[in-house]
Parts: C-alpha cells; structure tokens; sequence
C-alpha cells in the first residue's frame, strides 16, 4: 500500500512539473485577439519579446524582457535594435499557418519607438517584412521608419490578404543603422489573421 501510494506522488510530481514546464514554453500564438467574438487570431510565438524564445537575431540587437527600462514608458519587454559595424540589424522569427486556417485578411502590427541623440539621422532605417518561405513571396512590408521622425510608439499596421494555410511564414524586422547612437525598439510584433 505504502509503496503504491509512493508511485502515485512521484507520478503526480513528475505530471505536474511537466505541465509546468510546458505553461512555461514559448509556443506559437493562435489566441483570439478579436473584440465581439473571436474573428482574428494571432500566430506569432512570443510576440512581446517577454520570453527569451522564438526569436533570432543578429549582431547590433538585443531583447530587454521584464524589469528593464520601460519603451515608451509602457511596454517592460521589447526588441532593440541598434548599430551593427555597418551592417544591418535583423530580428526574424519562422511560423507556421495550421492547416485550418481558412481566412485570407491578414494583419501586420507592432509598436516602434526611434531613439536618435540628433535631428540628422535620416539615414537610419527601419520597417518590417512578412515573408512566404512556401511560396518564396514577399507577402506585405511596412513603411520604412526614419530615426530622425522619432515614431511616437504607436501601433503600426499594414494589412494584406492571401490563403496561406499550411504556409511556413517568415516575420522579418530590419534596422540600418548607420550612427552608434541611434537605436529603434520594437514590441508586440502581430501577424492576426481573420475571415
């Protein structure tokens, strides 16, 4: 009796610290976002850079999850992306659409903040790509965002439509930044999709 009732906690132990783990693990999206009845969905993994996953990026970026200076005063967790020794500063992650996903109108959002220390950097860029890895597609690209113009941390959108279930999308911010003390911060990067 002592030793079954022994195999029964250890198995209700192990139980839960996997479902911990796995309420802990990164996943890809599909929560409604929608008001009035659930008509869009978002599928990005860690679309608030407040997790430490699903997200690659190179040199001149960096992640600030919670507990870091507030962009925008608002958001604890964003992406920042800066000088890169001339190159560009990417941050990409890979998804894919389900099967069931039957809508076509697609949704691009995300909050970006600029941070020049002077009026002369027009030449720092940055804007965000949606690709199709399937079909080898551009899907939809952002305006392209100067650091001079200093976006107020608004949320940016572009819309675009397409059936791309069963599709591997690629999200794509880039950041060319040519002075060491501009930098553009980025958070709740969206891909929503809807009937």
């Amino acid at each position: 009796m002592t030793k079954r009732l022994f195999h029964s906690f250890v198995f209700a132990v192990l139980l839960a610290s996997l479902s911990a783990a796995g309420a802990l693990a990164c996943s890809q999206g599909g929560q409604c976002t929608g008001f009035g009845g659930c008509n869009s969905t978002q599928y990005l993994y860690n679309f608030d850079f407040s997790e430490g996953c699903a997200w690659s990026y190179t040199g001149g970026t960096s992640v600030t999850t919670s507990g870091g200076t507030k962009m925008c005063n608002l958001f604890p967790s964003y992406l920042t992306l800066g000088y890169n020794a001339g190159a560009q500063s990417f941050a990409w992650q890979f998804v894919t659409i389900p099967n069931g996903q039957t809508g076509t109108h697609w949704t691009l959002g995300f909050n970006l903040e600029a941070d020049p220390s002077a009026n002369t950097h027009g030449a720092d860029t940055f804007f965000v790509k949606v690709y199709d890895v399937t079909a080898a597609a551009d899907l939809v690209i952002s305006s392209t965002y100067t650091a001079t113009g200093s976006p107020s941390c608004r949320l940016f959108t572009a819309s675009f439509t397409g059936d791309l279930h069963g599709h591997q999308i690629e999200v794509l911010t880039v950041a060319n930044v040519i002075h060491s003390d501009a930098h553009f911060y980025v958070t709740s990067v969206s891909l929503d999709g809807g009937p």
